[in-house]
């Protein structure tokens, strides 16, 4: 069974995971990229949160996405590169590695 992983990446970065092949990796980041492992990983973009209100209208933060995807497709290894923080000045970018089984 595939599962949905969620991580907030900590100061220090985030470790190596392990995943299984169908697990969906979501990211608390503003945008990301596959550095190597293309045919590992699909990076499925960035995404805004949203919630339904009693209006039925989907409600969206403004600003920047809050999260970002990857899918895990097939077995290999992958290196994942985050971007966080805000454009300006500066982009904070943490990179990390996966194994996809």
């Amino acid at each position: 069974m595939a599962h949905l992983i969620e991580i907030r990446p900590a100061e220090e970065g985030v470790p190596d995971l392990l995943l299984q092949v169908g697990d969906l990796l979501l990211v608390w980041a503003v945008g990301g990229r596959i550095r190597s492992g293309a045919e590992t990983v699909e990076f499925l973009g960035p995404f805004s949160p949203g919630v339904l209100g009693t209006d039925q209208r989907l409600h969206t933060p403004e600003g920047l996405p809050g999260r970002v995807a990857f899918l895990a497709r097939h077995p290999g290894r992958a290196e994942i590169e985050l971007f966080s923080g805000v454009p300006w000045p500066e982009v904070r970018r943490t990179a990390f590695s996966l194994t996809v089984e």
